[in-house]
């Protein structure tokens, strides 16, 4: 995964990386900066290719099996998964994740089982439209007074499907350090 001024590279190369096996790009509408989330890209045992793009004010990238759409008042996140060929996405969505502090990685973790489902983890804001599914007991996305953020963590099914997706917090905290989950295996 490489970012360009507008655009993200995906390029898959052979296991012994002597090889393109094969390289695409994807933009966003209008033609701003994307941002590559830490962590954010990873290959299934079937050769899959999963990624997340950080689009606080990207639209426009493409909704294939789709969880949610760009909400343009608010950060979102792009997850998305090529097929093995990078001929297809296999699933293409958004994750609204609200107002933050820390608008810079909103991905910061992701990966994908041998199955082929895909988890990723990162933080989640005020205003947030962040789609719970089966949260955790006791957990809310919803922020109380005095919090900023809080961590989410969402697994995709292998075509997409949200399977589950909640937030996790801890108490209120003093001072501007984010409350955000880093990594998902």
């Amino acid at each position: 995964l490489t970012k360009l001024f507008t655009s993200v590279l995906v390029t898959k190369f052979s296991p012994d990386g002597k090889n393109v096996l094969f390289a695409t790009y994807f933009n966003g509408s209008p033609a701003q900066n994307l941002k590559v989330g830490v962590n954010s890209a990873a290959v299934s045992a079937a050769g899959e290719v999963a990624f997340g793009i950080d689009t606080p004010t990207v639209a426009g990238l493409p909704l294939v099996n789709s969880t949610q759409s760009h909400l343009g008042t608010q950060n979102n996140a792009y997850v998305a998964k090529l097929n093995s060929a990078g001929s297809a996405l296999v699933f293409g969505t958004y994750l609204q994740i609200g107002d933050t502090t820390s608008p810079n990685y909103l991905l910061r973790g992701l990966d994908v089982s041998a199955a082929g489902k895909v988890a990723v983890t990162g933080i989640s804001g005020r205003n947030s439209g962040f789609p719970e599914t089966s949260p955790i007991a006791g957990q809310t996305c919803a922020l109380v007074a005095g919090e900023n953020s809080d961590g989410f963590v969402a697994l995709f099914g292998t075509s997409g499907t949200l399977e589950f997706a909640s937030c996790l917090a801890g108490s209120t905290r003093n001072g501007p350090s984010p409350e955000s989950l880093r990594g998902v295996a």
